[in-house]
């Protein structure tokens, strides 16, 4: 995993939390938190399983460790 992920993970919730407030301004703070959070797991739990399917149609979806293993 790069260390790119968890800082696209904070600025989902930020612009989600944004976005949200702006729509919905009379939400509270609880809210809005398990609302991104919730949508932030749905969201990575998505792209954590089409990992597996693209792996199969393209090779450099592989994780780093098995293509290490798999060079060697």
């Amino acid at each position: 995993m790069t260390s790119r992920s968890p800082v696209a993970s904070v600025r989902f919730l930020i612009l989600f939390s944004a976005v949200t407030k702006s729509l919905f301004p009379l939400i509270t703070d609880e809210i809005l938190l398990i609302r991104a959070f919730g949508a932030a797991a749905f969201v990575l739990l998505h792209v954590i399983l089409c990992i597996g399917p693209l792996c199969r149609l393209n090779k450099k979806f592989l994780p780093c460790s098995t293509i290490a293993a798999t060079q060697a």
